[in-house]
């Protein structure tokens, strides 16, 4: 019997990594076909994969900063060269530089999560180091171009990797995805608010000022102080985000309507979905901000969960005012505002409820899993469908 390809899967996980699914989604489906050695740098990564049929190769890196993940890109370089893969799946935008330093031969899939402004911010505080993330900037946008395809996770990222060169043809959306285990009921029951009980809300993944920590716990504030019934959750954030929340919450004194959870294993956040009505994802404006989709919204809406999110582009592209969710500005006042209308018009939540399972439903990974799995397979031919975009 013919051995199966071998594929060869780096990715670097930040220290603060709080979400693995993504790329345990997309390193599990390929492993289903392939062999597969996922490199990562640190030991500790080992556990988030134990369970796939991979085998895990430990690459060690001394520290987590963005001068050590470039250097570590550029050792990668030879260690795959070395094993003559027969695809080289680059997770994560990160990833990019290695692709400037394999053989043209090597047929590379590069997943493209984030904008570069994210990874390599050119408003640093010293001119060198704006310097240095220009080059980095450019040079991952060049990788880009050379990859034999490259998977945008939205349609901004994809606009913007054709607007630096990179062929349409080899530019193929294929959105996050939600796995078939954040899901907790086949069907689930639409949201109600009962008059008089808290309007439960809920967020997912990093909590930071960034992601609205001050937005929100401004606006519970405000609405306590109004007496109005509001309990907000948030699940994922890091020790230190914790930590920081913790201090917040105390000085706000709203630690009556707020409940902190750290990172929890994938499969027990559909229960904690499933107690609230509202889920919710905040983001400030920030030029990455424009291209990055947001991460958690399709899991909320698969879960029966309608959702509050912050007014910018990407939020627009996958919400319609008055569909399966709410806009609001990055502001605890506009916030609280929108708290209000939910609590005065409670017969909206069931509406927007339905709309969002029936939205959400696109986005399982089930549905994207071919499509990723065909682009695979073409660039080992450097010839991807033209059909898809």
């Amino acid at each position: 019997m013919n051995e199966r390809p071998l594929a060869i899967v780096p990715v670097w996980f930040y220290d603060d990594q709080t979400g693995y699914q993504d790329f345990r989604q997309r390193i599990g489906s390929l492993a289903s076909r392939w062999r597969v050695i996922v490199v990562v740098r640190d030991i500790r990564f080992q556990r988030e994969l134990e369970d796939l049929s991979v085998s895990v190769e430990v690459l060690s890196s001394p520290g987590g900063s963005r001068l050590q993940m470039w250097w570590w890109c550029l050792r990668l370089i030879p260690w795959i060269a070395k094993r003559n893969p027969d695809l080289v799946l680059l997770l994560g935008s990160q990833m990019a530089p290695v692709r400037l330093g394999l053989p043209a031969s090597f047929p590379t899939v590069l997943y493209w999560n984030v904008h570069p402004s994210q990874l390599f911010d050119s408003h640093a505080p010293t001119r060198l180091v704006r310097w240095f993330n220009m080059i980095l900037t450019r040079l991952s946008y060049l990788a880009a171009a050379r990859a034999s395809v490259v998977l945008p996770i939205g349609a901004r990222l994809r606009e913007d990797l054709l607007a630096h060169g990179v062929h349409p043809l080899r530019a193929v959306t294929v959105p996050l995805g939600v796995s078939e285990n954040h899901v907790l009921h086949p069907t689930p029951v639409p949201r109600q608010y009962q008059p008089g009980e808290s309007l439960r809300l809920v967020i997912a993944g990093s909590i930071n000022a960034e992601r609205g920590r001050d937005v929100m716990f401004g606006a519970i504030a405000l609405l306590k102080r109004q007496s109005l019934p509001v309990h907000l959750t948030l699940i994922g954030a890091t020790g230190p985000q914790l930590e920081e929340c913790r201090l917040q919450v105390h000085r706000l004194g709203i630690e009556d309507r707020v409940t902190l959870l750290g990172r929890l294993p994938g499969q027990e956040i559909p229960a904690l979905l499933a107690k609230a009505h509202i889920g919710l994802s905040l983001v400030a404006e920030r030029p990455w901000n424009t291209f990055n989709p947001p991460t958690k919204i399709h899991e909320y809406m698969v879960n029966g969960l309608p959702v509050i999110v912050s007014n910018n582009a990407c939020h627009r592209d996958l919400l319609s005012e008055g569909g399966a969710g709410w806009f609001c500005e990055f502001d605890a006042a506009d916030f609280a505002r929108l708290i209000r209308e939910r609590l005065a018009n409670p017969a909206e939540l069931e509406v927007a409820s339905k709309l969002a399972y029936q939205e959400g439903i696109k986005a399982l990974w089930s549905k994207l899993e071919p499509d990723f799995i065909a682009l695979c397979r073409a660039a080992r031919n450097w010839n991807p469908s033209p059909a898809a975009g």
